[in-house]
């Protein structure tokens, strides 16, 4: 049962982390292609939009009804009231807890690299852009390889060394903004951030494995 359970954690953990590397190699490219044509950044919002109502349009309609799907649905019969409770538990909100605060890295990054890659250190808009694309760019690689290179690890101990990695990455930012070296934050921001993007996922499965419907 147990080994059943890590299998199918890992499953579901490489399939997400292939779910979110897809986008930045498919998505990103095709909107370069679009601003290249004069179009406006804000243009993201409207079709944004859009996606996200054909998104809940294709939800309401396909999403299966209780009792029609192939699988045992196992409802956890509690209450909302005594859901909510339940995920206010310290063990469970102090983890919760922390993860937010581990992701919260990313925040301040986007952040901040705008506001120190500026023309006073002899950058521009365009550096912005590609520090920020590589960054994206090389995540994708890291996302995918995760599985293999850190097999059997601790997942804390993985978390902590994604949030180490991206906390230097966010520190020295600032201080070598105007210094060719800061093209060599990319490696520990793109490592750090495919692993905090990623196995804080499989880490709430894992959390949750007793209850239903963790993927």
């Amino acid at each position: 049962m147990i080994e059943s359970r890590k299998l199918r954690s890992a499953i579901h953990g490489e399939l997400a982390r292939r779910y979110e590397a897809e986008p930045f190699v498919v998505v990103l490219p095709l909107w370069a292609l679009v601003f290249a044509q004069g179009a406006a950044v804000t243009a993201v919002f409207p079709v944004g939009l859009l996606l996200t109502g054909a998104m809940l349009l294709v939800v309401l309609r396909r999403w299966p009804q209780d009792g029609t799907t192939a699988w045992e649905d196992r409802p956890s019969g509690l209450s909302f009231r005594a859901a909510l409770a339940e995920m206010g538990q310290p063990r469970l909100a102090a983890r919760v807890l922390a993860l937010g605060a581990v992701n919260a890295a990313a925040t301040i990054y986007i952040a901040i690299v705008s506001l120190v890659l500026v023309a006073d250190v002899g950058r521009s808009v365009a550096d912005v852009a590609l520090y920020v694309g590589l960054v994206a760019g090389l995540e994708v690689p890291f996302m995918l390889a995760l599985p293999r290179l850190t097999r059997g690890m601790d997942r804390t101990l993985l978390i902590l060394s994604g949030a180490a990695l991206y906390a230097v990455h966010v520190a020295l930012l600032p201080f070598l903004a105007g210094s060719a070296l800061v093209w060599l934050l990319v490696l520990p921001a793109a490592v750090g951030g495919a692993i905090t993007l990623t196995v804080p996922i499989a880490y709430l499965q894992d959390l949750l494995a007793d209850r239903p419907g963790p993927a």
